[in-house]
């Protein structure tokens, strides 16, 4: 995507309604996937059945919210990758992701990852503590889940970290959950054609953070919860995930 834009909060309407209608490169596209599967290739563990339940569910026209704990910048092209499993194939080129605003403003890595479907977030930092901004801030909050919803709605996966930002501290508990999840997973047109699949990705400390552990647990579906209950429930799988993805690494 060429740089038309300036991407600052002021132009958030613009910016999504360009994000919206951008076309990917196929081959830059595919070569992205490539690398990012030959780069950051998980060890990645199923559990219960999970990998046939994802399977069956994308086979019948499905659509999923990938949701891992975030560590680590490395964990955007960890997601990526994930797409080259058997399990996962079919979210190459079909799956959007928010990444912070800063990484489209990064020499070449601006103009490559929206050919992998990633559209700019911005963060709380972003915004000063104006009564205007806060009300931009909001604006653009509520443009952004209308924005991840429509392409939902349109057919699309999705992958986002629910935490919100990254747990450099303590990397092993998962963050109390944004709500933006449940927004997005509730507000689509059909939540029961939509899964919610929880992750945890750990890093060997011996090892580049190129290879991960992953570890999928049980698929929920949105349909029945409210938000509070949506949020605690993927939250509690997403530790249970972390918890032994962090173990394996460590062996």
């Amino acid at each position: 995507m060429k740089n038309s834009i300036s991407l600052k909060p002021q132009n958030y309407e613009q910016i999504y309604k360009e994000y919206d209608k951008f076309e990917p490169n196929p081959l830059v596209q595919k070569l992205g996937f490539l690398a990012m599967h030959t780069l950051y290739e998980s060890d990645l563990h199923f559990k219960n059945g999970s990998d046939e339940i994802i399977q069956n569910h994308l086979s019948n026209g499905g659509s999923l919210i990938l949701a891992p704990n975030h560590q680590s910048n490395a964990d955007i092209p960890t997601i990526a990758a994930l797409a080259h499993t058997e399990t996962f194939a079919k979210l190459k080129g079909n799956t959007i992701i928010p990444a912070k605003v800063d990484m489209f403003k990064w020499p070449l890595v601006g103009r490559f990852i929206p050919h992998m479907q990633a559209h700019p977030t911005f963060r709380s930092k972003d915004f000063d503590e104006s009564h205007y901004s806060q009300i931009l801030k909001n604006e653009i909050t509520e443009s952004l889940m209308q924005f991840n919803i429509h392409k939902i709605n349109q057919g699309s996966n999705m992958a986002m970290f629910p935490e919100g930002t990254r747990n450099k501290k303590n990397p092993r508990d998962i963050q109390p959950l944004k709500a933006g999840l449940a927004r997005i997973a509730l507000g689509v047109n059909n939540p029961e054609n939509l899964l919610i699949v929880p992750l945890g990705f750990a890093y060997k400390k011996d090892r580049p953070k190129r290879q991960p552990v992953a570890v999928c647990p049980t698929p929920i579906s949105p349909v029945g919860f409210e938000s509070n209950d949506l949020l605690r429930v993927t939250r509690s799988m997403m530790q249970e995930a972390a918890t032994e993805a962090f173990n394996r690494a460590e062996n």
